[in-house]
């Protein structure tokens, strides 16, 4: 009774993660099993959980959506706001008229600034613009009452902020191993264990690898008919639960989602994990939920942060 042989290359990079990780969780259910292969387990587990770090990264980035849809806001803020002050330009009261014309002038200088600029070089200047109409033109934006167009844009920029960071803190984090590499690194180990596995059931009897072998095989017949596994459920499409505002303490507010697909509620760590960014102070903080298990990609979520009961 032996392991069943597969052509390892013919699997696709998701596909081969799976099995890997199948195999993972067989060893963990027979640990008799894994005992004869103890010493290579070790290196095989940190071979896996770098392997689901590059089939992650080759799929891009996942903020890349929200990045757009984020920078998509700072330009209808920037739209609305030029179309209001456009509107005043002729208005009867010569005051408010010459208020509408500077500001106008001033967008009008932002805007050819930020023509093929980075992401990067747009945000500084929306951040300058911003700053300039709190301050240099505070008098022409309180005669047209644009206080909250202002707020809009930069409420957009810190959005955008946000989602950026995370983004690049996502890039940096992504290992140079090259994928092919390692799965050749993989299934020399693999087969490695496979053959130990079938020489102990033909020298000591198949007691303790019977019922281990035929699941596996099993998991293989499957791979082997499809090369894929059954896809994984994507976290963007999941509901998550308003999060009550934070009240800050002095340290970080890690308040946990609660987060429903299809209304089947998801669970903390089996089925997703939890990271958080700009929640050390008051303000709008945000998380990051990443399917795990069963689920794949990322959902955001904001939540407010006060110094004090509101």
């Amino acid at each position: 009774m032996k392991i069943i042989k597969l052509h390892m290359s013919r699997l696709r990079n998701e596909a081969h993660y799976q099995l890997m990780l199948l195999l993972q969780k067989l060893f963990v259910e027979f640990p008799d099993v894994k005992a004869i292969v103890a010493p290579m387990t070790t290196g095989f587990d940190a071979m896996i959980a770098l392997e689901a770090l590059l089939v992650d990264a080759m799929t891009g980035s996942d903020y890349t959506e929200y990045i757009q849809k984020a920078d998509q806001r700072r330009d209808r803020g920037i739209a609305g706001l030029s179309a209001v002050v456009k509107s005043f330009i002729y208005y009867f009261d010569s005051d408010i008229a010459r208020a509408a014309t500077q500001i106008m002038d001033r967008i009008k200088s932002f805007r050819k600034d930020i023509r093929k600029k980075s992401y990067a070089e747009k945000s500084a200047a929306i951040k300058i613009l911003v700053d300039d109409l709190n301050s240099t033109f505070a008098q022409q934006v309180a005669k047209l009452k644009l206080k909250a167009w202002i707020d809009e844009l930069a409420a957009a920029q810190n959005q955008f902020d946000n989602i950026f960071v995370l983004r690049n803190e996502e890039l940096s984090k992504r290992p140079k191993t090259r994928l092919r590499k390692l799965r050749i690194q993989i299934d020399n180990s693999y087969r490695a264990m496979m053959r130990k596995i079938d020489a102990f059931g033909e020298v000591n009897g198949y007691n303790i690898t019977e019922t281990f072998v035929n699941l596996f095989n099993n998991e293989i017949k499957y791979f082997k008919e499809h090369s894929h596994h059954t896809p994984k459920k994507d976290i963007s499409a999941a509901t998550i639960a308003p999060i009550p505002d934070q009240v800050y303490t002095g340290g970080p507010s890690v308040p946990m989602p609660d987060v429903t697909l299809d209304k089947d509620r998801l669970f903390f760590m089996r089925d997703y994990k939890v990271t958080y960014h700009n929640n050390l102070k008051p303000g709008t903080a945000m998380m990051t939920v990443t399917g795990r298990g069963d689920f794949k990609g990322k959902k955001l979520a904001s939540f407010n942060i006060f110094s004090h009961l509101k």
